[in-house]
């Protein structure tokens, strides 16, 4: 609020130059007061100060100022945020690192930091109070993950929230059928599109082996594209109905091998 006047008569003054103290300025006419916004985070999380000048002029060509150091005081809120390392992995390797990466310009070491890891195995989801905490989760599913940091000196504090943020995994899924019909049954009513080929459906899982043998021990199919199924067809032709050996070798993400032998029939 300006309140200056000249020789009494606050009609004699021809304008106002503000300095806010954060190198903002503002010129006014026949304006007692106004308004200012301070979007200056300073250095740290304390009070930032700022001395405010006011120097007016008056018509005849005369000035004034007046200076108040440290007149205004600018709480500044935390600025939280963070990533994972992983987000997704499996339950045999289910440590997960969280890295803070709040803004340096609202936070320091007396920050007072609040993690919850959403786990819904624990009565309190989780929760931690480091700065960079590491968290082991015991069962699998998808997780939310919220940091709050809070100024104890102002108790000016923020939040935030990843949805569904971890992913944990079974260490592998999969799921191998016994039986398919290429082409559909008697080749005019099409069945189910999974049925049409022979193939695992799989999860989790960083290699794919899979191999297909007749009951002579010929080798009638290999892929190692979990996509690619096996259509009954040998060297172009149909292969006959019979039942068939597969050998199925894959390998998890934490690198642990699995395989999987067994008969499947093929249907005309």
């Amino acid at each position: 609020t300006n309140n200056s006047e000249v020789n009494g008569d606050e009609e004699e003054i021809a304008y106002s130059v503000w300095e806010f103290g954060d190198g903002t300025t503002d010129t006014v006419v026949n304006q007692k007061q106004l308004l200012h916004y301070y979007n200056y985070r300073g250095v740290g999380p304390g009070l930032n100060k700022f001395t405010v000048k006011l120097t007016v002029f008056s018509k005849a060509g005369c000035k004034a100022e007046m200076v108040k150091a440290d007149t205004v005081e600018v709480f500044v809120t935390p600025v939280p945020n963070f990533r994972a390392k992983p987000t997704y992995t499996t339950i045999s390797a289910p440590k997960i690192e969280f890295i803070n990466e709040s803004d340096p310009s609202t936070t320091d070491d007396k920050t007072v930091w609040e993690w919850n890891f959403g786990d819904y195995t624990v009565a309190d989801g989780g929760i931690s109070k480091e700065k960079n905490p590491k968290y082991l989760y015991k069962d699998t599913g998808k997780y939310t993950v919220i940091l709050r940091a809070t100024n104890p000196e102002t108790g000016c504090d923020s939040i935030i929230t990843k949805v569904n943020y971890i992913d944990i995994r079974p260490e592998i899924i999969v799921f191998i059928p016994n039986a398919f019909t290429p082409g559909g049954i008697n080749k005019k009513e099409l069945g189910p599109e999974e049925n049409n080929r022979f193939k695992a459906v799989t999860s989790s899982i960083s290699t794919y082996d899979m191999k297909v043998y007749n009951r002579w021990g010929q080798l009638m199919f290999h892929t190692t594209n979990p996509d690619k199924g096996w259509d009954g067809k040998f060297n172009g032709a149909d292969a006959q109905m019979d039942v068939y050996i597969y050998v199925l070798k894959v390998q998890s993400l934490s690198g642990k091998d699995y395989k999987y032998t067994g008969s499947v029939t093929l249907l005309r």
